[in-house]
């Protein structure tokens, strides 16, 4: 297929997108559909339109550029082919609006999480500091040295010698530090303005441990994900600019540490630093996949030893592949001594590289179309508990775009949301009615 086709079909897939978000919003509550939404605005511009120096001309590229575009179109398919679980999306999105959720009032599953979630924080921020001092860590050196904020980031992973510690953490940032914070926020409110400022005190610790290493993006995250529960809740259409008044502050978030970073100001940054962030978002995501499957395709494709799982089972050496990429198209020694590093890309392109351009492009349409189930377990989900962890299963679903799926799923904190909804209202149990009679009164 020419460019000029892709590119017709990409116009096309986005203008379908967008006629069936308006027509059917509950489908954006489907991971897959919120993927396919997210994948044709950070990605797919990319294959449609961008052809750098550098790029090989081959049919490899092209099947690489047809297949991203016409992703979310698979995905389409899917919604439509399961309604069954549409209807479970719109039952969340009705008992998120019906009023039970009281602004400023935390139910008593959501205080029990708030509980849970503060003390397991307070332990892992204990059991990190045993590893790490804070002057070793990117955030430290984001706020006082700006110029070793990019090693010091490197450093506050690499000193977490424990693959407990280094799990723990991740999974404690992403989801419990994560869901905590949004409850309580839900929770502040002007009419208890001294519990509302102890809270806003450990806010402020959460967002300290979430985003000690010194990474634009887990700050930003925060952001997004209390915007999203804002707007999951919203009985007003005026409530829904949360939304996007979150994402321009997250998008701020993440401009802002990198002018700190970089020293400069927003005048002294140009035109130059402007592109290049720009690039970042809306040109690499696709590149760094281009060149993952480029790697993977010159030596036949790797039969699945990308994919640590598959690895194991079928008894092949596990290749590192962002580090394989970052080593072969992104390094170079005088860039400086930062030698390790990851051309992390989206979940499709690391399927791809391991399998083939079409039969990666169906395991992961499989794999995407599974996590659907997830709102299964999440509308067993209580009080507000249940938007919380819709939110942050969002964010893991919007690490899908930069990461492997396995990564995504145990570490990037997409099957600890699975297990939490699954657990939570088996042990939280539902207080009796007269139990519950005698608390009000």
């Amino acid at each position: 297929m020419n460019t000029e086709s892709t590119q017709t079909l990409f116009l096309a897939s986005i203008a379908l997108l967008a006629v069936l978000a308006i027509a059917r919003p509950h489908w954006i509550l489907r991971p897959s559909f919120a993927f396919a939404c997210l994948m044709s605005i950070v990605i797919n511009p990319a294959a449609a339109f961008v052809m750098k120096p550098g790029y090989p001309d081959s049919p490899l590229f092209d099947s690489l550029r047809l297949s991203s575009v016409i992703f979310p179109l698979g995905v389409v398919v899917w919604v439509a082919c399961t309604p069954f679980l549409s209807t479970i999306a719109r039952r969340i999105g009705v008992s998120c609006r019906d009023g039970s959720l009281e602004s400023g009032v935390l139910d008593r599953d959501a205080r029990i999480t708030v509980w849970i979630g503060v003390a397991v924080c307070g332990l892992l921020s204990a059991w990190y500091f045993t590893a790490v001092s804070f002057s070793s860590t990117g955030l430290w050196a984001v706020i006082f040295a700006a110029e070793k904020a990019t090693v010091a980031r490197e450093e506050s992973l690499k000193l977490l010698d424990s693959v407990a510690l280094k799990y723990a953490f991740s999974l404690g940032t992403t989801v419990v530090a994560m869901t905590t914070l949004i409850l309580l926020t839900m929770r502040i409110t002007y009419r208890r303005s001294l519990s509302s400022a102890v809270i806003l005190i450990i806010i402020i610790g959460l967002l300290a441990l979430i985003g000690i290493t010194g990474a634009r993006m887990p700050i930003a995250k925060a952001i997004l994900a209390v915007a999203i529960t804002y707007s999951l809740t919203a009985r007003k259409r005026s409530q829904l600019l949360a939304l996007p008044v979150g994402l321009a502050g997250a998008i701020s978030v993440l401009v802002a540490i990198t002018l700190w970073r970089s020293g400069k100001g927003v005048l002294d940054a140009g035109i130059g630093m402007s592109q290049g962030i720009l690039d970042r978002a809306f040109v690499l995501p696709f590149e760094t996949g281009l060149r993952t499957v480029q790697f993977a395709a010159e030596r036949g494709f790797l039969d699945g030893a990308n994919i640590r799982p598959y690895a194991m089972i079928s008894d092949q050496r596990h290749i590192a592949l962002p580090s394989e990429v970052y080593h072969a198209f992104y390094y170079f020694p005088s860039q400086g001594p930062i030698e390790s590093g990851s051309a992390n890309t989206c979940f499709l392109f690391d399927f791809q590289a391991g399998f083939g351009i079409w039969q990666g492009w169906l395991i992961a349409l499989i794999s995407l179309g599974m996590l659907d189930f997830i709102l299964l377990a999440i509308l067993r989900v209580r009080g507000w508990l249940r938007p919380a962890l819709l939110s942050v299963l969002m964010l893991g679903i919007l690490g899908l775009a930069s990461s492997a799926f396995t990564t995504a799923l145990l570490t990037g904190g997409i099957g600890l949301v699975a297990g939490i909804a699954v657990i939570a209202p088996m042990v939280i149990r539902k207080p009796r009615s007269g139990a519950s009679r005698a608390t009000a009164a």
